[in-house]
């Protein structure tokens, strides 16, 4: 199971989308034959971000829904930060902006709660993204900017990869968990500052 759930975070990672969801399913196929609820969770998620990257927002609400419940029943802290955040951009591609921002506001209390500096990061940007389509180019710029600094204090680092590991071993069980955060950092990592210079333009004209 774990190495159809890596071989779907690679393929997600890379763009293609139906060979990871393909991957991802096999994967959540054992996880729910063994009774693994960590990794039903964990593949339900991934499952989740596919869709909402597609734009099959039904089928996401409905996976990561699933997901929310089994972490709440398990009291998984970092998970339901990862649930909140999907459901956050499942809401927003739904329409529905005001339990959206539920659901991202929920995500950052969790994940600050936990000390994860990677899902706060991460959560900060979708919170970004968010708020800039909206229009609230302020809040939007906040958010960027917690992000950003997040961001340049990690990745200027030079132990990053030892704060990394650290927060892995504190934060995951086993592999599921541990892909999430190695997807977490790809996907930041490969962020531009285009929000960010958008954001700068935006205010300049508003101000």
């Amino acid at each position: 199971a774990s190495t159809m759930a890596h071989l779907g975070t690679v393929y997600f990672n890379e763009g293609f989308m139906d060979s990871s969801l393909y991957s991802h399913q096999k994967s959540l196929a054992i996880y729910r034959n063994i009774g693994n609820e960590n990794g039903i969770a964990q593949e339900l998620s991934n499952i989740g971000d596919i869709y909402v990257y597609n734009g099959t927002y039904g089928e996401a609400k409905k996976y990561f829904s699933e997901s929310l419940e089994l972490r709440k029943k398990n009291d998984d802290q970092y998970g339901l930060s990862i649930s909140y955040t999907g459901l956050g951009n499942t809401y927003y591609g739904l329409g529905d902006n005001k339990t959206a921002e539920l659901y991202f506001d929920s995500a950052i209390t969790v994940s600050e709660k936990i000390g994860s500096v990677w899902r706060t990061a991460e959560i900060y940007e979708s919170i970004a993204t968010f708020q800039q389509q909206q229009g609230n180019f302020k809040l939007a710029y906040e958010a960027l900017r917690n992000y950003s600094s997040i961001k340049d204090t990690l990745f200027n680092r030079e132990k990053i990869e030892v704060v990394r590991e650290l927060e892995t071993q504190y934060q995951t069980e086993k592999t599921t968990k541990d892909l999430e955060v190695q997807k977490s950092k790809v996907k930041i990592l490969k962020r531009s500052n285009n929000l960010f210079t958008f954001l700068l333009v935006a205010l300049a004209v508003i101000a």
